[in-house]
């Protein structure tokens, strides 16, 4: 299968810099590489994404916890100094 790219400008120097990027010597095997590599690449960055999500949801419940012992830590310590 053949097709004809019509590329802006802009476009243009981007898939030139991609070619730079990958060591790939034409804007047709750029083009094919990323074509092929799409899948994989969109289904490591949904992974880096849930693992990212994952450890945001663990910060703020660690932050919550300490939070939590730090109040609980002040009121043992005001109740100790009322006796």
């Amino acid at each position: 299968m053949a097709f004809t790219l019509r590329l802006e400008e802009r476009h243009e120097k981007i898939l030139s810099e991609l070619c730079s990027s990958l060591s790939l010597s034409t804007k047709n095997k750029t083009v094919l590489y990323l074509v092929e590599n799409f899948i994989p690449t969109s289904d490591e960055r949904d992974r880096y994404f849930q693992e990212l999500n994952k450890v945001k949801r663990e910060l703020k419940e660690l932050k919550l916890l300490l939070r939590n012992k730090r109040e609980v830590e002040e009121k043992l310590n005001n109740i100790l100094q009322a006796e």
